[in-house]
């Protein structure tokens, strides 16, 4: 499996770098668009048609889903981390089998093992992709002070690994790009 983690701002051109490498890694799958982080129904609008629009000018089609059951690439933007982990956990079996899955902010955090939700102050499983916790719209601050198992990622800043190279479990990195803004 493909992953592409970012840390929130999805959907800019200073992510157009990071997504035209995960999409090269994915060339002939279908892009799928699942806005389970929204808060209501027009939100979900919005940010799917954002989403549909940004993929066309980098090249591909893409739709939205209201079941993860249809997807082959899944897109999470950002939202409710509480709400899109309620909708896909469920469905981790599915999700685990999917060629690439990309998640940013909220998407993002989902992936990982842990999750934090700052509003209730407490911690909570994810669906355990990737080792850790995702800790997205990171500040500079806690991107100079790295934490031991945190995924510190700025807005508009991403990772794209294979799974077996986020967990530590293949060598060489072939994948593994850090994509950082300058």
């Amino acid at each position: 499996m493909i992953i592409c983690i970012q840390g929130g701002g999805e959907f800019a051109d200073e992510c157009r770098e990071m997504d035209q490498y995960f999409l090269s890694l994915i060339p002939d799958l279908e892009i799928t668009i699942f806005a389970g982080a929204s808060e209501h129904e027009r939100a979900a609008e919005i940010t799917s048609e954002n989403a549909i629009a940004y993929f066309a000018s980098l090249g591909r089609s893409a739709h939205r889903i209201t079941d993860v059951r249809d997807a082959q690439v899944l897109v999470l933007p950002g939202g409710s981390p509480r709400l899109l982990l309620e909708a896909l956990l469920p469905h981790r079996d599915f999700l685990a089998g999917l060629p690439a899955i990309w998640g940013a902010s909220a998407g993002a955090m989902v992936l990982a093992s842990e999750i934090y939700l700052p509003d209730r102050r407490v911690s909570l499983p994810g669906l355990r992709f990737i080792p850790g916790r995702v800790r997205p719209h990171a500040s500079q601050q806690e991107l100079a002070a790295p934490i031991p198992g945190v995924w510190a990622l700025a807005e508009r800043e991403g990772v794209v690994a294979s799974l077996a190279e986020m967990n530590g479990e293949s060598e060489p990195r072939e994948l593994l790009r850090q994509f950082k803004n300058a």
